[in-house]
Formats: structure tokens, C-alpha cells, sequence
């Protein structure tokens, strides 16, 4: 319709609230060293003695482990040297490097193990039972009854959550301690799902954001509103994927009109997320009546509908030619709740008004440019949080900082909401455009 000049730019998966949280939370764990001939006999003496050790779930951790595949800081003879070594340059090599067992031999003689072969057992949560109390339970049984050391108990840290990736996993495996990763999220959408979405998104994404940006921007030249653009797209329509409707922002505005300009907030149900969702509304509702010939849909709506038909505060229907031609280019299903498992691309990060609008009108995906850190609700990592790894790289010819911090709400996939939704940032290079100051609400 319009002749856009789109941008070619990335998807990036948003964490969940809690993938964030799964990330930072350790609890102290016993760990041992066994005879690997004895090992069964050891854990029914454990299960037997420890009824409640699954009481904290640790499954996603190796229960045994050979000491070639153990963290650099565990393979040292002793609690005091495991301590000591955090901060050597030795290890933050094997953190960074390439996960390696090491080779046999390779270690000091009095830090291999006194009996051969052995195995590393991950015993429970050190809030279970004191190592004190797992030393006597252990000393009481073969084989260290029949020894002369007693069992070496140690208290390390390890995660309480499982991890979310291959990647997680491993980096885990050199911190921590052997790590599982089992190919599912139990924080979030499980990856295959996300990338399934992906894939059908990838296409038309760049056009999508560049219409987004343009009717954003046309807003702004108007006076209406902030460079604020939202569009929405029915994937299900009759006719394929279609745009339903596209929005500018309109807080500014009255009525369509530049009244008020820059007062307070202004009209905070005309941001663009709001008006695309009102007007989908008003497209569905005058689809349905039956109207006259040579009638509006406005002439037969109720009397409590007509109130808020064109002079409503909402701003729902066309405000320029960009968002008319749109809005009466395709025809839309009248039945159904709002946005069922629609699309909405978003220049900006969504305030929490919006986000909440996005979840109450049953959005499947959410796509948006720009982080908005001071008033953004999507995203979930807090303001004193560390970036996410996996978004510490950079990508080539990208300038916007997409790992930047937020509130750390995460309003698309949160426990406490009855709705769901899948959210990507997409990260393209910004050049100056559709920009707004950063206490704005989106």
C-alpha cells in the first residue's frame, strides 16, 4: 500500500521472569567421595538414613561424578583450597575456555582420590542434614567403617533451578558441578515452540516494524502523539496474514484534534497499543451490525455504543490516510474476543497499561523495538540484575544496546496471569528514528 524502506534486523527471545531468576539462585549442597564399587550400597544406606534428601529437587544435577569432570576449584585435595582458588586467573581460564575433562595424573598426588576408583556423590541439600550428621551416618557404614580415613564431606554451591539451554548447562558444569539440561524450559515456552514462531514471523518481520515505525512517525509530524507505532496482524485470516489495523499515538490529541499539547501525560488511553486494540474492536462491532443503505455504523450502534463512538477518549478508529487505507482494506471476522492469537509489533516497549491491555485482549506474540528501561513491562531483567549471557554478544552492525535493563516485570509469561504470550525484542540498527525520551510511557 505505503512504500516502506524496511530494515533488515533480529529476533531475540525475551527471558521469562523466572529464566531471570533461575540464573542467579544457588543452594549449599553435601558432596563426598566414594568408592565407585560401593556407590549402591551407599545411596540405600543415604535413602535409609535421609528419608527427606529430595525434599530440595536437585535432578537436574549429575548425582555422581567422576573427578575428571568435576569444576577445577572441587578437583583440590581439600575445603580450604577449593576456597582459596576463586579468584586465580587458573580458573577463569577453565571457566571461559572449552569445557575439558581433565587427564589423569594431571593433578597433585595427595589430591587423587585414597581408594581408585572413585566417584564424586552429590548427597542433598546442606539445609537437610548438617555435614556433621552425614560424616557420622557415613562413618557408621561400609566401607568407611572399614577404613582409617573418615568420609571427606563437602559443602559446595550448586544451582536450585534447572537450566533453560545447552549453553546454561555447561557453563553451570565448569561453576558449579555436572549439570543436565533436558531439552524442555520449566520457566517459560519450551525453545522448539519459540523457534516454530520464529520461523513464521521471520518473513514479513522487517516490513512489519518499518510500518510500525512509519505510522509512529506520522504521528509525531501530525502533533497527535509521540513516534509511538503499533500494528496488528491476523496470521488466521481467511486470506493468509494480514495487517488488521495500525495505530500511531495519540496522547496529545482530542479527539483527533492537537488540542492540549504537551499537558501532563495526556491522553493516556490513546498510546498506540491501546488505540490498535480499540480500533480492532470497532472494526469487529461494525462488521457485525446490519446497516442500512447509506447509513454508518456509527447511526446504528446502541445508544451506550454511540457515546463512545467518535467523541470517546479511546481514539479507535483512523486518524490519518496511512491508518485508514488499513483499517478499510480487509474485512475482519466478527465473532470472537478481540485479538485472539493476533500479532502486535510495537516500536517501543509497551508500558505496563499496555501490557496488560496486550494480555487482556489475548495476544499469542508480541514483537517491539526499542527497550524502554524506565517504563518498559515486558522485559524481566530488574534494574540491578546482570545482562543475560546469551545476549552479551553483539551482533554486527547493530547499534542499540538490546541487552539493557528493565523493570523487570515481564508481563507476557508470569506466574499470577491467566494469559500467555510468546515476546521477542528485534534488534536493528536505530539511526535516530522514532525516537523518545526514556521516562515516556510506550
Amino acid at each position: 500500500m505505503w512504500a516502506l524502506q524496511p530494515k533488515h534486523g533480529q529476533l531475540i527471545p525475551l527471558r521469562t521472569r523466572l529464566e531471570t531468576h533461575a540464573s542467579d539462585q544457588t543452594v549449599g549442597a553435601h558432596i563426598v567421595q566414594i568408592p565407585a564399587r560401593s556407590a549402591n550400597d551407599i545411596l540405600s544406606v543415604l535413602r535409609e538414613a535421609i528419608p527427606e534428601q529430595d525434599a530440595v529437587n536437585l535432578q537436574h544435577l549429575r548425582r555422581f561424578a567422576k573427578t575428571d569432570y568435576l569444576p577445577y576449584h572441587l578437583r583440590l585435595p581439600s575445603p580450604s583450597a577449593a576456597e582459596n582458588i576463586g579468584n586465580r586467573e587458573e580458573q577463569k581460564q577453565n571457566y571461559e575456555g572449552d569445557y575439558q575433562p581433565r587427564q589423569a595424573g594431571t593433578l597433585p598426588p595427595q589430591a587423587e582420590p585414597t581408594f581408585e576408583p572413585s566417584l564424586h556423590l552429590l548427597v542433598c541439600a546442606a539445609s537437610i542434614i548438617t555435614s556433621s550428621d552425614l560424616v557420622s551416618i557415613l562413618s557408621n557404614r561400609p566401607p568407611f567403617s572399614d577404613a582409617k580415613d573418615r568420609p571427606s564431606v563437602r559443602t559446595v554451591s550448586v544451582p536450585l533451578l534447572p537450566p533453560t539451554s545447552d549453553k546454561q548447562a555447561t557453563a553451570w558444569s565448569r561453576q558449579y558441578w555436572p549439570t543436565v539440561y533436558k531439552r524442555n524450559n520449566p520457566f517459560g515456552p519450551h525453545p522448539s515452540f519459540v523457534s516454530r514462531a520464529e520461523v513464521e514471523i521471520q518473513p514479513q518481520i522487517d516490513e512489519y516494524m518499518a510500518l510500525a515505525a512509519q505510522v509512529g512517525r506520522e504521528a509525531k509530524t501530525s502533533s497527535l502523539g509521540e513516534p509511538v507505532g503499533a500494528i496488528i496482524v491476523d496470521r488466521n485470516a481467511n486470506a493468509g496474514s494480514v495487517v488488521l489495523v495500525i495505530a500511531g499515538d495519540g496522547r496529545w490529541g482530542v479527539n483527533g484534534q492537537r488540542e492540549h499539547l504537551n499537558r501532563g501525560n495526556g491522553n493516556v488511553m490513546a498510546h498506540a497499543v491501546m488505540r490498535a486494540i480499540g480500533m480492532v474492536a470497532r472494526r469487529r462491532r461494525e462488521t457485525a451490525v446490519t446497516m442500512p443503505r447509506g447509513a454508518s455504523p456509527t447511526d446504528v450502534l446502541k445508544p451506550a455504543e454511540s457515546a463512545y463512538s467518535r467523541d470517546s477518549v479511546f481514539l479507535d478508529w483512523p486518524l490519518g490516510d496511512l491508518e485508514n487505507d488499513y483499517y478499510t482494506a480487509c474485512p475482519v471476522n466478527p465473532t470472537g474476543y478481540l485479538c485472539v492469537d493476533m500479532e502486535i509489533y510495537v516500536t517501543h516497549e509497551p508500558c505496563v497499561m499496555c501490557c496488560m491491555a496486550i494480555n487482556h485482549a489475548r495476544f499469542g506474540r508480541v514483537v517491539f523495538r526499542k527497550r524502554m528501561p524506565q517504563t518498559g513491562a515486558l522485559t524481566s531483567e530488574p534494574m540491578a540484575a546482570m545482562p543475560c549471557p546469551v545476549r552479551e554478544q553483539k551482533i554486527a552492525g547493530h547499534s542499540e544496546d538490546y541487552g539493557s535493563q528493565s523493570m523487570g516485570y515481564g508481563l507476557f509469561w508470569r506466574p499470577g496471569l491467566n494469559w500467555k504470550l510468546l515476546a521477542w525484542q528485534w534488534v536493528a540498527t536505530l539511526n535516530g528514528e522514532n525516537n523518545v525520551a526514556e521516562n515516556i510511557h510506550a
